[in-house]
């Protein structure tokens, strides 16, 4: 799913934005690490633990932090929210339904 309001904002007809991807390399997530301040929300993501050969130490690296206002992180939370009602329910009979994809932009 994607949102055609990519900031999550009201939409303003009289301008369009443009999505322009600078990678098209996606990372995983399955831990996080969220914390807050009066400044904002800091969002840490990791692809999971890893375990350190030499020490055995469990090591969870953060590939990605996300810095969001107070009011950026809100809006996430809704559009996270509205993206996980849009799931089918277990044992849909057409699992393509959970596929990626890329949002149809519209050409200049």
């Amino acid at each position: 799913m994607t949102d055609p309001n990519p900031a999550g904002g009201r939409r303003d007809d009289s301008s369009r934005v443009r999505v322009e991807y600078d990678t098209r390399q996606v990372q995983f997530a399955s831990q996080f690490i969220v914390s807050g301040s009066a400044e904002g929300i800091l969002l840490e993501l990791s692809g999971g633990t890893v375990t350190d050969d030499r020490t055995g130490e469990i090591i969870l690296p953060i590939q990605t932090r996300v810095g969001l206002t107070a009011g950026g992180a809100k809006r996430l939370a809704e559009m996270l929210l509205r993206a996980l009602e849009q799931i089918p329910a277990e044992g849909t009979a057409n699992p393509s339904v959970h596929a990626a994809r890329l949002p149809k932009l519209r050409p200049h």
